[in-house]
């Protein structure tokens, strides 16, 4: 698929997903949920609009998950040279 195609796609999966959220729910989690969503579309389909994002926050899990090995066992490993 292109770059426009997927770009094209990214705006109908926008526009459905407007849809869906814009309708008044009847059960209030779900028009919670409904209002995030529509709060957040703009950010759903980022990785369609933009080829080089990651489809994942992988990368940011991965940084925050090393700085809290370093703050819990760092200092203890320092501590013991």
């Amino acid at each position: 698929m292109t770059t426009h195609g997927v770009k094209v796609m990214a705006g109908r999966l926008n526009m459905q997903m407007w849809e869906l959220v814009r309708h008044p729910k009847t059960h209030v989690a779900n028009e919670r949920f409904a209002k995030f969503l529509e709060r957040h579309l703009d950010d759903l389909f980022t990785v369609l609009r933009y080829p080089g994002a990651d489809a994942t926050n992988w990368r940011g899990e991965q940084v925050i998950h090393h700085r809290w090995w370093i703050e819990k066992y760092g200092a203890a490993i320092h501590r013991q040279q």
